[in-house]
């Protein structure tokens, strides 16, 4: 999916729209497509996600996003706009193991009001996701104890993945308890 966090004013009649969609450049294979539609007002910073269909099990090397605050290029409607920021793909296909050199150092698990991680040095990615697959917090840091609350989120079974500069992936499961 592709994620991010935006604010948008879209004025009445009037869509906006964020599409997606992954090819493979060297075969010209379609591999996902995805597109999310907002209408109406959003004033402050929201995160968002582009759930992603595939329709094909190639590996893609390229990505188009498009983002629009009108949906009728022809006949634009003055007023409406779309902020974004810190986009980002996220979540997985399938459901793969993490080796040990890869294992994710955290505490508490379970817990309730907070997640504390040890990372090493560098910045990184924090996603948060829970059993459904739906990303409940994203955040990016560079230090080494960062601790998240975690309060208002339910009782339940969540993946955390962490992201490095170079690409390299770090994850775990984490349990909340009421």
């Amino acid at each position: 999916m592709l994620t991010g966090q935006w604010q948008y004013g879209i004025q009445p009649n009037d869509t906006a729209q964020v599409q997606v969609a992954l090819n493979n450049g060297g075969s010209g294979t379609p591999i996902a497509f995805g597109i999310l539609e907002v209408t109406g007002s959003l004033r402050s910073w929201q995160l968002f996600q582009v759930p992603l269909t595939y329709f094909s099990s190639d590996t893609p090397d390229t990505a188009y996003i498009q983002i629009s605050a009108g949906i009728d290029f022809g006949a634009p409607i003055a007023g409406s706009f779309v902020k974004v920021d810190d986009l980002a793909f996220a979540g997985m296909v399938g459901i793969g193991e993490f080796n040990d050199s890869n294992a994710l150092s955290f505490f508490p698990n379970p817990g309730t009001t907070d997640i504390t991680l040890d990372l090493p040095p560098g910045p990184h990615t924090i996603t948060l996701f829970d059993a459904m697959g739906h990303m409940v917090l994203q955040h990016r840091t560079a230090e080494a104890r960062p601790v998240f609350n975690t309060v208002a989120l339910p009782a339940g079974l969540y993946r955390i993945t962490v992201r490095d500069a170079q690409g390299g992936v770090m994850g775990a499961t984490w349990v909340k308890e009421r």
